[in-house]
Order: C-alpha cells, then sequence, then structure tokens
C-alpha cells in the first residue's frame, strides 16, 4: 500500500467567517482573530463619536461573514502600515464585498489615515 501525502497550503488571507465582537470602531475579531481596519483612524473611547463609531460597524458586521487580506498581501496599506500592531493583524475587511474601512470614512465615523492609506480612503 502506498502512503498518501496531503499538501496543505496556509496563507493569512482569511476565509469569510462570521465576525465575532466589534471592540473599537476600527478593531474586530473575525472568529478567534483580531483585526485592526487599515488606514483608518476611528474616535478612542472617551472621545467623541467612541460609541457611534461602534455601533456603526456592528451594524455593519452583524451576523455577516468577514473576509480579511492582511497588509502586505494586497491591500492600500501596503508599505504603508505593519502587518501588526500589538496584538492585532492590520488588514483591509471586507463585508459582502464592500471594504469596511471605506464605509466607516463614507459614513462619517472614522477618518482616512493617509499616513498608512496613502490616502485611498480620503477620495
Amino acid at each position: 500500500m502506498r502512503p498518501i501525502i496531503v499538501l496543505l497550503i496556509i496563507t493569512n488571507m482569511s476565509a469569510p467567517v462570521l465576525a465575532q465582537q466589534v471592540v473599537d470602531g476600527d478593531t474586530l475579531y473575525v472568529g478567534q482573530i483580531k483585526y485592526r481596519l487599515c488606514g483608518i483612524d476611528a474616535p478612542e473611547m472617551g472621545h467623541s463619536g467612541y460609541h457611534e463609531a461602534i455601533d456603526y460597524l456592528h451594524a455593519l458586521v452583524r451576523g455577516k461573514k468577514i473576509e480579511c487580506i492582511p497588509v502586505g498581501q494586497g491591500t492600500p496599506c501596503d508599505g504603508r502600515s505593519k502587518p501588526r500592531s500589538h496584538d492585532l493583524i492590520v488588514a483591509q475587511c471586507f463585508v459582502d464585498g464592500e471594504d469596511l474601512a471605506a464605509k466607516m470614512v463614507r459614513a462619517g465615523y472614522a477618518k482616512d489615515w493617509p499616513k498608512f492609506s496613502g490616502g485611498y480612503y480620503g477620495r
């Protein structure tokens, strides 16, 4: 009997997974992985708009499958942002094919961060 060889290719690009928790306006868990949306800045705790940004992001992802592409794998932040920020994976995340960071900026709940986005979300 011949042995069967199985080749497993692992990438950092996640298959669509349900969002687990919104941490703040630019951070969320997808499955067990904590992501920071690349290229935007949402209000931090104690600042005006913090709760509204969380509520809006939560409404965007509630019950939806999310796909995240880590920095370095074809995002607007490639070459500008590190792939990790503290314990977070920095990524461009999509729900129903739409960029969550872009939606947050268009709705006024986050701002483009040109240092990391190259102005991608300010267009």
